[in-house]
């Protein structure tokens, strides 16, 4: 089969999916992957399946991979390609389809407002004023808990 389904059990890949969602997941012997794109894959126990976004694909076929709710986290997953079910081609919720084609966008234009405002005199100027410390501290440091993963229950 091609195709696999599953129901999202985490809350990670907030605001676009949320808990409960149905997903259709095309698997990865059938599709290239993109940036972008939302994948599922296998944690390194083979315990649970968790559902991330592409940040990037490595020369050896791993991803480097990240929730949605956490883009200003330091540290990305790396993801082997042995590892990956698939990808996400469809979601719904209850009988609406969520659209995830052009989610994607969002997610290069943020990278790319990022990498602008760390090579920014004015971003380097900010962080070091009072108000800002707390706030620049917390976005560089932001680790994910083991409860912010989006896993997937396979149905």
């Amino acid at each position: 089969m091609k195709y696999m389904s599953a129901k999202l059990i985490g809350n990670s890949m907030e605001p676009l999916l949320k808990i409960g969602d149905a997903l259709l997941i095309k698997k990865a012997d059938y599709v290239t992957f993109a940036i972008g794109d939302i994948v599922v894959f296998e944690n390194s126990d083979n315990s649970k399946l968790i559902t991330h976004r592409i940040l990037s694909i490595n020369p050896d076929g791993s991803l480097m991979t990240k929730p949605d709710s956490t883009l200003v986290q330091a540290d990305a997953f790396r993801v082997p390609y042995d590892k990956i079910k698939g990808k996400v081609i469809a979601a719904y919720r209850g009988t609406d389809e969520i659209p995830i084609e052009d989610s994607g966008r969002f997610i290069k234009r943020a990278q790319k407002l990022f990498v602008f405002l760390n090579n920014s005199k004015i971003y380097a100027r900010i962080k070091t004023l009072s108000p800002f410390k707390w706030l620049h501290r917390k976005l560089s440091h932001a680790r994910l808990r083991k409860t912010d993963h989006a896993q997937c229950e396979v149905e």
